[in-house]
């Protein structure tokens, strides 16, 4: 069985955008684009994000109610079964919080896909491709990642 381990009470709350709709000119490219063509200033910086800023708990159980629509018969079912909890880390961040007023304020910037549906498509490009996951689960320093941060690192019932 696969589980998904969520550290401490899964409360963080981090930032959520797809990433083909932050710029779509640049995905798969790694460079840094301008938006000065397109109202920004030269030199300036600009943060894009989902505009939402839900908890890991929250995200975890919008996946477990994409795979409980895609996959019904599928054991284990509903897919929050899955759920597993481990201690935290010590210091470990509590929010991520990506500000995007300055670009909506200055460019009229804003999202085109909400939480939900960007998670959507994102879950359904993974469920598309399982090559390319089998390949990333199968790799030695995965795994070793995994073993560093995951085990042995069971919450206390």
């Amino acid at each position: 069985m696969l589980s998904y381990g969520e550290r401490g009470n899964a409360s963080r709350r981090k930032s959520f955008g797809l990433v083909k709709e932050q710029n779509p000119r640049f995905v798969g490219k790694t460079t840094v684009c301008s938006l000065s063509g397109e109202g920004g200033r030269p030199e300036e910086t600009y943060t894009i994000g989902g505009n939402n800023q839900p908890t890991n708990l929250e995200i975890l159980r919008l996946i477990c109610t994409i795979l409980d629509e895609r996959f019904p018969e599928s054991e284990p079912f509903p897919h929050e079964k899955l759920i597993q909890f481990v201690a935290d880390c010590p210091g470990h961040d509590r929010r991520y919080a990506m500000d995007i007023s300055k670009i909506s304020r200055e460019l009229g910037w804003a999202p085109r896909e909400s939480l939900e549906s960007g998670m959507r498509k994102t879950v359904d490009w993974y469920l598309g491709h399982p090559e390319w996951v089998s390949a990333i689960l199968n790799r030695p320093d995965y795994q070793e990642w995994i073993a560093r941060n995951y085990h042995g690192r069971e919450a206390p019932a």
